[in-house]
């Protein structure tokens, strides 16, 4: 089975000559533009523990313009993006309908001004008021399995307030809850998952009641419940160290997977379709944005999930929304890297050039849209990171590196007269980059981040 799509294929990456542009639509548009358009190959084989294959640098010794030594350089090949591809994606969320024609000499100038966006704005804040009315009328075990659609569809951040709020009440109310359903695995492997997922305390002892008897054995009704082990599975990625029972847990879950993988396939694929991309990733493992176009995609396969309903419509919007905010913010980033780029001349052609690798990895790490000025800033200080490193690992020499090391601590441009002219440059775009984020930061929110900024570069 193929699925969309995994954040760190870069070898299927090659889509941006054919995709299509974006369309915002209360009906979700198959963009394939970067990141969120990478294949995955989801196998519903019985699981496997064989480690992943890390990419590695291969190093070799090339004739340095200095007399001092052979340095070495790695195989990096070239960026594989086209940045006047990704200069032209389509991030208009407004639709100007303007009508200009010419008689006479005379421009008559008609313009009937129809925003999209802004219908998009209130189509999204209607959509969000349903949801909160559905939040209120539903039982704890419904409310639980809402709040994660809300959150495999990348749209909880909309209903902070309301998922902290009833956690809590569900947290005060645990007996009550605990009594209801007691005999039912997926919903109390759902309720720690979340629970622990926004920082609640909550005891392993909740969990492991809800499978184990008093005498330490598996309940009966355990294993006959696939979707609830599946959900048990899933929630022992929230076990800290020392709780080895929940770690016994996980090792049940996947024996009884595997178990009904090789029995019951045919017979439920939809589940092994859900089991399949457990084993691949976990949820707590996974980029919110990729798992909510997963989620979306695969919501017209899925018996458990209503297509008309609220959140997904909800869900499809925001999605559309929000990557149009990315696009800009690549578009930005790819800029800002050429002008860099330009300024280094080629003298450190031997660093990686990946400013769309660098951006998607900030994107992970600040994924909803209000952090817009933190990817960008991240997405930067990523691709310093990888020159520097390079210039660490491969480029430099130790007397050089000592040097540089020496203007680094004392964050003063002044003492790198020694240094290498590539050393030079990169000091300078790094030491303006960093000086513009922190006036930019002043400017904004009166605060002096530079020592911090310093302290972390040191």
């Amino acid at each position: 089975m193929d699925f969309s799509f995994s954040p760190f294929s870069l070898e299927r990456m090659n889509c941006l000559h054919s995709f299509p542009n974006l369309h915002l639509s209360t009906d979700f548009v198959h963009d394939y533009s970067f990141f969120l358009s990478l294949k995955i190959q989801h196998s519903t084989q019985p699981f496997s523990s064989t480690p992943y294959h890390h990419l590695r640098k291969k190093c070799y010794s090339v004739a340095s313009n200095s007399s001092t030594s052979l340095r070495r350089t790695t195989n990096y090949q070239p960026s594989s993006w086209d940045d006047s591809q990704i200069q032209s994606l389509n991030t208009t969320s407004s639709l100007f309908v303007l009508v200009l024609f010419y008689s006479l000499n005379y421009f008559y100038y008609i313009s009937n001004i129809f925003t999209q966006g802004d219908v998009h704005e209130k189509r999204r804040e209607k959509l969000k008021e349903d949801v909160k009315l559905l939040i209120k009328v539903k039982n704890f075990g419904d409310q639980l399995e809402l709040f994660d659609s809300l959150q495999k569809l990348g749209v909880a951040y909309h209903f902070e307030e309301e998922i902290k709020y009833l956690l809590n009440l569900m947290k005060f109310l645990e007996e009550k809850l605990r009594m209801e359903f007691n005999e039912d695995i997926h919903v109390m492997a759902l309720y720690f998952r979340l629970l622990r997922e926004h920082g609640f305390e909550i005891t392993k002892d909740l969990l492991v009641k809800s499978y184990k008897d008093e005498n330490g054995c598996f309940k009966p009704f355990v294993f006959h419940n696939i979707k609830g082990i599946l959900s048990l599975y899933e929630a022992s990625f929230l076990a800290m160290d020392g709780e080895d029972e929940i770690d016994d847990a996980k090792e049940f879950a996947l024996k009884h997977l595997n178990d009904f993988m090789r029995s019951n396939l045919s017979a439920n694929p939809l589940l092994a379709q859900h089991i399949a991309i457990a084993w691949e990733l976990p949820l707590h493992h996974r980029i919110l944005k990729f798992q909510a176009r997963m989620f979306i995609e695969h919501s017209h396969h899925i018996k458990e999930i209503n297509v008309d309903s609220i959140e997904l419509k909800l869900g499809q919007l925001d999605f559309n929304m929000t990557q149009n905010i990315y696009k800009r913010e690549l578009k930005e980033i790819l800029m800002w890297w050429t002008k860099i780029s330009n300024i280094f001349g080629g003298k450190l052609n031997f660093a990686r050039d990946w400013p769309v690798e660098s951006y998607l990895l900030a994107v992970s790490m600040a994924i909803e849209p209000q952090f817009s000025t933190c990817r960008k800033e991240l997405a930067k200080a990523i691709c310093f990171v990888n020159v520097i490193d390079d210039i660490y690992d491969i480029y430099g020499s130790l007397d050089e590196l000592q040097l540089f090391t020496d203007v680094v601590d004392r964050w003063d441009f002044a003492t790198s007269k020694s240094l290498p002219e590539y050393m030079k440059i990169c000091l300078s775009e790094l030491f303006n980059t960093v000086n513009s984020l922190a006036c930019k930061i002043m400017e904004e929110k009166g605060l002096d981040i530079l020592p911090y900024l310093k302290r972390a570069i040191k």
